[in-house]
């Protein structure tokens, strides 16, 4: 994680061993999450890899109800050995945290989907099928701009079996 350049947002940047824009056999498509949590709500910002090869980037949050994508941010996904998922996610949009607040325990999670593709809109009677996951392996605290990062170990990695 880390801050822009600008000041204004927050780059999640998610390593899979393995990146591919290719979709699991038997798949209706797949999700990464990066999580985190700050002032008691738990944040996430997610890249959405579906059957076509589109890719829709997105933050919002989670809860015990589950995910729950608010808005569409700007992304870039980098596929190959240990490729990146990077959203940028505007700070208004996961409760404005101000430089020297602690984001707390981001973590990494990987998703297939099976069932029913989503529709144009999102919506799906499909499933999520969780396939791994990373961290917490420590805290994130926000610094100043210029893409600079607080905490070792605030790189997530998640290794999805045959994604």
């Amino acid at each position: 994680m880390a801050l822009s350049a600008d000041g204004k947002s927050l780059v999640a940047t998610l390593t899979v061993s393995n990146l591919s824009k290719t979709v699991p056999t038997g798949a209706t498509g797949a999700t990464w999450y990066t999580l985190w949590t700050f002032k008691g709500t738990t944040y996430l910002a997610s890249a959405e890899l579906g059957l076509g090869g589109t890719i829709d980037y997105g933050d919002g949050t989670f809860s015990s109800s589950g995910f729950s994508q608010a808005n569409t941010d700007t992304g870039s996904f980098n596929t190959g050995p240990n490729g990146t998922l990077v959203v940028t996610v505007p700070l208004a949009n996961v409760g404005s945290p101000a430089v020297g607040a602690v984001l707390a325990s981001p973590a990494g999670k990987t998703y297939i989907g099976e069932g029913v593709p989503p529709t144009p809109a999102g919506g799906s009677s499909g499933l999520q099928l969780a396939v791994d996951n990373g961290g917490p392996n420590c805290n994130f605290t926000v610094c100043n701009a210029g893409g600079q990062t607080a905490a070792s170990g605030s790189d997530l990695t998640a290794s999805p079996k045959g994604s």
